[in-house]
């Protein structure tokens, strides 16, 4: 999806996938397995480009559940955003994310996060910060059904130098260099039935889900290939 994205802004796709060894027929196939060194000399590659700080907002759209397989299909299919929640909280190696998850109620406002992110440049794991947030907002519109109104989020980079265009993208107050990143949102949306739940499709996918990623495990997982 992103190179879609930079395609659509101008850029040639030879540029974005310059010495990476991958070309557009690469990307094409769904068996095709990227190195996380091929990823990261892409995402550097579109910094270099655009020379802009906060592409990942915007890199983050495409990302729609559909497109994470058996996972993203279970979280369409849960019973309510709570489940939604725990369904991505414990599958979430298999998204396209360094980070993990956790949700959670505080003080009457529930929250989302990820946490634990990868060692990386500053710009770079900026990059991935904006992208993931971005997409996971888009996703859980997607599961919801309607735009989900934020309370704030906080995001653990400066923003700088354009915060305003994060609060503009989130739509709610943006506060910056917090620990982790974070949404905040009603806790009665936890509960809420989802308008293509299927509780039945969404407990096999899961078990397929728990199947996929003991084979991740026995195999390495993209993300542990990062962090090494």
């Amino acid at each position: 999806p992103p190179l879609g994205v930079l395609e659509s802004r101008g850029y040639a796709a030879a540029d974005l996938l310059a010495g990476t060894e991958l070309g557009e027929v690469n990307l094409q196939d769904p068996g095709e397995r990227i190195s996380p060194q091929q990823e990261l000399r892409f995402y550097r590659n579109i910094l270099d480009l655009t020379g802009d700080p906060v592409i990942g907002l915007e890199l983050g759209e495409p990302f729609l559940p559909q497109r994470y397989g058996l996972f993203g299909y279970a979280l369409l299919s849960a019973e309510t955003f709570r489940h939604a929640l725990a369904i991505t909280e414990n599958f979430g190696r298999l998204t396209f994310s360094y980070f993990s998850f956790s949700f959670g109620v505080t003080q009457g406002e529930a929250w989302f996060s990820m946490f634990d992110p990868p060692e990386l440049d500053p710009d770079l794991l900026r990059l991935y910060v904006d992208r993931d947030m971005s997409a996971a907002r888009i996703d859980f519109e997607e599961v919801l059904g309607y735009d989900l109104p934020l309370h704030r989020v906080c995001l653990p980079h400066d923003g700088q130098p354009q915060p305003r265009l994060y609060r503009e993208h989130f739509r709610c107050d943006v506060s910056f260099d917090a620990p982790d990143a974070r949404f905040y949102f009603s806790p009665d949306l936890l509960d809420q039935p989802l308008p293509q739940s299927d509780p039945e499709s969404s407990r096999h996918l899961q078990q397929q889900c728990q199947m996929l990623i003991a084979k991740l495990s026995a195999q390495g997982s993209f993300v542990d290939e990062v962090r090494l």
